[in-house]
């Protein structure tokens, strides 16, 4: 994946995007070990797309620290 790109217009899709492949990544574990750490996952990407969409800074900026926290 690319380098995040350093404004929050931008970086917040990335982040959703990234963490959307970890998602994947927890959803492929056999005998859903994974599951429920992807629904975390799901909702923190809900809530980012929903702040985007808002177009609330403070929102954004919320859903943009939550998402980078997931690493795979």
């Amino acid at each position: 994946m690319k380098q995040e790109p350093n404004n929050l217009g931008d970086a917040l899709p990335w982040q959703i995007e990234r963490v959307g492949k970890i998602r994947d990544e927890y959803l492929s574990i056999p005998g859903g070990a994974g599951q429920l750490a992807a629904e975390f996952m799901r909702q923190d990407i809900d809530n980012a797309i929903q702040a985007q969409a808002s177009g609330d800074v403070v929102k954004m900026l919320s859903a943009y620290e939550k998402l980078k926290e997931y690493e795979l």
